[in-house]
């Protein structure tokens, strides 16, 4: 009497492989899940930084500059460089020719006025009034200088430091209990940041 066959028949090789098949494919669907809550993770941080527009970022930024320019525009002066200068002006003379009248413009040198003849910008660096501006904006020994403040208001200033190989030079006004900026730790600073020339 002859042995029945099984329907199914399935060596080593075909199980081996139907195994790794539905490895493989648990591992795609589990795949699929992450990929879908990633993709709704991002979707919510979009969402979350899209509550802040392009032009309210722009706002707060303008805002920073002007109350940054508000505080410390008191204590940026004006130097002012002032010095005699000849005066000049013209006269005529006659040419004493027979044949023509003519009068020939001449210049001459009649005395000297005190003209302002250069300047620039600087800032207040202590109360007592001592000034940081450029020594190319001083560099005149011979000429007077002026320190203007916010207000108007002009001082007689008295040139106290050039140095000699940075273009920096120091100021001493007349005054007490003025606006002045602090200097910060340049260490703290990083490449990129945003700076503000006021002058």
């Amino acid at each position: 009497m002859n042995a029945q066959k099984p329907i199914f028949s399935f060596n080593r090789e075909v199980i081996i492989l139907l195994l790794v098949f539905l490895f493989a494919l648990s591992g795609y669907l589990v795949f699929q899940d992450n990929r879908s809550a990633s993709s709704e993770a991002t979707v919510s941080t979009v969402q979350k930084s899209s509550d802040f527009a392009p032009q309210d970022l722009a706002a707060a930024y303008q805002d920073t500059i002007v109350h940054t320019i508000e505080k410390t525009s008191p204590a940026v002066v004006s130097v002012i460089m002032f010095k005699d200068v000849p005066i000049v002006e013209q006269y005529y003379e006659d040419t004493n020719n027979p044949l023509f009248n003519v009068k020939v413009p001449r210049y001459r040198e009649n005395g000297t006025e005190k003209k302002q003849v250069g300047g620039g910008s600087g800032f207040i660096i202590s109360d007592d009034g001592f000034v940081v501006t450029n020594k190319h904006v001083v560099s005149d020994l011979e000429a007077e200088y002026k320190v203007f403040l916010s207000d108007k208001k002009e001082y007689d200033a008295k040139v106290v430091a050039r140095d000699p190989i940075y273009d920096i030079a120091v100021l001493k006004i007349n005054v007490n209990d003025v606006a002045f900026l602090d200097f910060s730790d340049s260490d703290d600073l990083k490449v990129g940041q945003t700076a503000i020339a006021i002058g």
